[in-house]
């Protein structure tokens, strides 16, 4: 099955065969909940999400199929090219900081999956049985990005693995998925990743610094009123692993736009 927010990926001709299912859903919900709608309802061994922003894609089923059944990980991605640096190749995303700013993470080519912090948004499969026993996609972000970054955390504090598949590239139209999100918008999913993720002493510190952002008093207010406590407790059930294992091993990537722009914001009142 193919979950894509808002239409299909322009190049879905090019893609394997695969079984697409329409599913309505009310125009008025974010991005995340009209994937998580769709994930919910997924049946497949194998389910896609991917997003409208997809230009094209080499043939991927077979190979993401292999990874899957081979058990190197339970979530995996192509190689991302992007319209903005078409020569270069990116393996996934990961955190330029604890402020839960992201970039893409330019890498040469490999020879086996690699593995992935945190997934591109324009595509990525997922093991349909573990997606649904992790609690599928999280329906309480904006952005598509947002909520396939804190799928990909969890994935990994539950214990399992999400890989870049070399053999596999997608071209896709921009580095970043929230880049129509407004300022509040774009603070709340990293409010909403934080206070389901870090650990009291992390939360209480990242709370600190994004208390100084402009945006932080609405984007409080709509965390507030979420679920994010519920969900919070069903993260604290499921997840043997704690947030700091996690930095371990993918620690923050200091540099590039999405880093300066993070800083920007740090010094703004």
């Amino acid at each position: 099955m193919l979950v894509a927010e808002q239409g299909v990926p322009r190049d879905l001709s090019r893609l394997d065969d695969v079984r697409v299912r329409r599913i309505d859903c009310d125009p008025q919900l974010s991005e995340s909940g009209a994937l998580a709608l769709g994930a919910q309802a997924a049946a497949g061994e194998v389910v896609l999400i991917a997003g409208t922003g997809l230009v094209r894609c080499d043939p991927w089923y077979a190979s993401f199929a292999r990874v899957l059944a081979a058990r190197q990980a339970v979530a995996v991605g192509p190689v991302m090219r992007f319209e903005s640096c078409p020569d270069r190749s990116h393996f996934g995303r990961r955190f330029v900081n604890e402020d839960l700013a992201t970039r893409p993470l330019a890498g040469a080519s490999a020879q086996a999956p690699v593995p992935a912090a945190l997934l591109c948004a324009a595509h990525a499969a997922y093991n349909g049985r573990v997606l649904a026993a992790a609690g599928g996609l999280d329906a309480g972000f904006g952005s598509r990005e947002a909520a396939v970054a804190e799928l990909s955390i969890r994935l990994w504090r539950m214990g399992f693995s999400c890989c870049i598949a070399p053999d596999v590239e997608a071209w896709s139209e921009g580095e970043h998925d929230d880049d129509g999100v407004e300022e509040v918008g774009r603070l709340y999913d990293r409010l909403r990743i934080a206070a389901l993720h870090f650990d009291d002493a992390r939360l209480r510190a990242f709370t600190d610094r994004a208390s100084r952002l402009p945006a932080y008093e609405p984007a409080a207010e709509r965390l507030g009123a979420s679920d994010v406590e519920r969900r919070r407790a069903f993260m604290t059930a499921i997840c043997p692993y704690p947030i700091a294992r996690y930095f371990q091993r993918f620690p923050p990537i200091p540099g590039g736009p999405a880093s300066r722009r993070a800083e920007r914001l740090r010094r703004a009142r």
